[in-house]
């Protein structure tokens, strides 16, 4: 896939937020809400009923969260640590989405968990649940396959990428079909958005996570 750096002033609209460390830009509006493809269709909570994700990782590893194979040029890199559900760092050698050996933070690309609580944003609903949701997918010292699309860092130096474990989970999937994440797109990200996308849909309709509880 083709590679190009972020374009650091679109991204203070269109990037919800940073990991620890660096301040979150809210959702656009206005204007700028014009700029994102897929818009985050957050709906009001109050008729809502609470309902659970699926109970475990070897259900959300069957419910049509393998939509989509790893390219053939995706990395293969370590998991250090989940940070948040949508981010994460990782360590290999430099290849198609490393540019360098070492350890990297890297942004799950069309994928907003809620917050967690810390220095810099409070903590939003289901935000811890999304968060043990990624650590139970991506346990630390597994193996991850990355990959990525257009543009590959975002403005807090982060790698943008998507994320598959072996057994061809699609992770990014996988987080927004358990209702544990929102779809957005920062263009010109948007090369999986409809599988995404039609992930974020059969979460609404069944009323997972932040569709039913929030």
């Amino acid at each position: 896939m083709q590679r190009h750096d972020h374009h650091e002033g679109r991204a203070t609209v269109l990037q919800r937020g940073a990991d620890h460390g660096h301040p979150r830009a809210r959702r656009p509006t206005g204007p700028a809400a014009a700029a994102v493809l897929a818009v985050l269709l957050l709906a009001g909570c109050s008729d809502r009923v609470p309902v659970e994700a699926f109970a475990s990782v070897e259900a959300r590893a069957t419910t049509d969260v393998s939509s989509v194979p790893a390219p053939p040029d995706a990395q293969e890199v370590t998991v250090e640590r989940v940070v948040d559900g949508d981010t994460l760092v990782v360590s290999g050698e430099q290849g198609s989405v490393l540019p360098s050996a070492g350890e990297h933070r890297v942004r799950l690309l069309l994928v907003d968990t809620p917050e967690v609580d810390g220095p810099q944003a409070d903590e939003e609903c289901l935000g811890p649940e999304a968060s043990e949701l990624t650590a139970e997918l991506l346990p630390e010292g597994s193996t991850v396959l990355l990959a990525a699309d257009v543009e590959t860092v975002d403005q807090y130096g982060r790698l943008l990428a998507y994320a598959w474990r072996p057994d061809g989970v699609f992770v990014n999937e996988a987080v927004v079909a358990n209702g544990l994440a929102y779809t957005v797109v920062y263009p010109p990200n948007d090369e999986l958005v409809d599988v995404v996308g039609a992930a974020e849909q059969r979460a609404r309709d069944a009323r997972l996570g932040v569709w039913g509880s929030c």
